[in-house]
C-alpha cells in the first residue's frame, strides 16, 4: 500500500515541477523487481496449465487430473472445458499426406543433389553399380520421399546416363527455377569432365 506521505510527495513534485515541464510523476510498485517476480511466475503456471488443458484428451481426463492435483476449478472453466472437449471430438483430425505436394529444392539441397550425383557415377565408373546402402544416403539432407526416388532410379540404372538421369527432375513444385537448372547443368558438365 502507498502511504500518504508518498502520495503527498508525488502531488507537490507534480504541482511545483513535472507539470509545468509536461511530465508526471507516477508510482508503480507492481514494475519492482518483486512484483514481476510473482507475476512472471504466475504467467509460467498459466502456460503450464493451458499446456496441459490442450493436451488432454478428453473432458473427463481433465477432471480427474485436476481432481488429484487438488486444482479447484470454477464453474465457468468447468462449463467452459466440457464445451471445448465437445467440439474437439466433433471435429475430425486433419489427415496428413505421407508426401509433399511440392518440393523446389533448397541451395543446400542442391548441393546434396550435386554431391550424390557425384559419388553415384564416380562409384558406377569404377565398380559398375552404384551401393544404396553407402553412408552417403544417409546424410539426411534431402525429404526421405526424394532420397526413395533417387534410390530407387539408381536401382533401375544401366548405364553412366541412367545414374545421372537418377537425379534430374526431382523438383515437384511449380515455381519457375530455369536459371537454377542452367547452373545446375552448368555443374554436372563441369563435374563430368572431371574438373569437380
Amino acid at each position: 500500500m502507498r502511504s500518504r506521505r508518498l502520495e503527498w510527495m508525488a502531488y507537490e513534485y507534480n504541482r511545483q515541477v513535472f507539470t509545468p515541464l509536461g511530465l508526471r510523476l507516477v508510482f508503480r510498485p507492481e514494475t519492482m523487481d518483486e512484483q514481476q517476480e510473482d507475476e512472471v511466475s504466475r504467467a509460467s503456471a498459466v502456460s503450464t496449465f493451458m499446456d496441459f488443458f490442450a493436451k488432454c484428451p478428453n473432458f473427463e481426463i481433465f477432471v480427474g487430473t485436476c481432481a488429484t492435483f487438488g486444482y479447484e476449478l470454477t464453474d465457468d472453466l468447468l462449463s467452459a472445458a466440457q464445451a471445448y472437449y465437445a467440439a474437439k471430438s466433433e471435429t475430425p483430425a486433419p489427415v496428413e499426406s505421407p508426401t509433399p505436394k511440392s518440393w523446389s529444392p533448397s541451395p543446400n539441397e542442391m548441393r546434396e543433389i550435386f554431391l550424390l550425383r557425384k559419388y553415384a557415377i564416380g562409384k558406377w565408373k569404377s565398380k559398375g553399380l552404384v551401393d544404396l546402402d553407402d553412408y552417403i544416403f544417409n546424410l539426411g539432407g534431402l525429404p526421405s520421399e526424394i532420397r526413395s526416388e533417387i534410390q530407387r532410379r539408381l536401382l533401375a540404372a544401366k548405364s553412366d546416363a541412367d545414374v545421372s538421369a537418377a537425379f534430374e527432375n526431382l523438383a515437384t513444385g511449380t515455381r519457375d527455377d530455369s536459371e537454377i537448372r542452367a547452373l545446375a547443368e552448368a555443374i554436372n558438365r563441369l563435374a563430368e569432365s572431371g574438373h569437380g
